[in-house]
């Protein structure tokens, strides 16, 4: 796949993803000084025929909410500045590029959802026979034992809050990208069901995966953005 076209797909992907028309896309352009006279201009954009500069690839990705270089790999752009400062055309292996900072994204997404004390979270060990109160906990300073109980509910809550925050940032790649992958390191068990469910039903088993995948320990899964992985 050639790098216009590549790009131009993620492009339209973005754009669609975030409610946009190729009209307000130009104007938030417009609004960050570039000059671009007509919407034919995003069409060529998003049909392969063009790419823009890099500094232009860059202000796109900051209208469209999505980290620094997803667009500049998708337009084979590098992400590490030449000598003089400016970005150059990607000359390397492209699939590999795309790959590690695919991984990377992913890595880090799993590490936020781990937000308020999920990342250390631990199971007390109690039977399923026993009280639920308290059964997973959570480390707390302002508490004089130095952790604080939590319910599976509470833990669910918590998830729950954390995904929500992700979502105002990065909600198409935390749709199409993210929830894709993490299924794929899902037990079986757990892979027909629905995300949300998993979260509701399951949520100490999820955080158990999100730990692995933030720890960068396991990576099984095929990106439904780069599919010539």
């Amino acid at each position: 796949m050639n790098g216009a076209n590549d790009f131009g797909r993620r492009l339209r992907q973005l754009r669609r993803g975030n409610g946009l028309t190729q009209e307000q896309l130009r104007k938030g352009l417009e609004d960050q000084g570039y000059d671009i006279s007509h919407i034919g201009t995003i069409s060529r954009w998003e049909g392969g025929s063009r790419i823009p500069k890099a500094e232009i690839v860059e202000a796109l990705e900051d209208i469209l909410g999505v980290n620094r270089g997803v667009l500049l790999r998708a337009a084979r752009y590098v992400l590490e500045p030449s000598q003089d400062g400016t970005v150059s055309p990607e000359n390397g292996d492209l699939k590999t590029i795309q790959r590690t900072y695919h991984i990377t994204e992913v890595c880090d997404t799993a590490e936020s959802l781990l937000a308020d004390g999920l990342h250390s979270a631990s199971c007390s060990g109690w039977t399923a026979n026993q009280s639920d109160q308290g059964k997973y906990v959570i480390p707390n300073e302002n508490v004089e034992s130095g952790y604080e109980g939590l319910t599976k509910e509470q833990l669910a809550s918590r998830l729950d809050s954390n995904i929500a925050s992700v979502l105002k940032k990065k909600d198409w790649f935390f749709r199409n990208c993210f929830i894709p992958h993490l299924k794929s390191e899902l037990p079986q068990e757990l892979k027909t069901k629905l995300f949300f469910k998993v979260v509701e039903e399951q949520p100490y088993e999820l955080i158990e995966i999100l730990r692995m995948l933030a720890a960068k320990r396991t990576f099984k899964g095929t990106c439904p953005v780069c599919e010539d992985w």
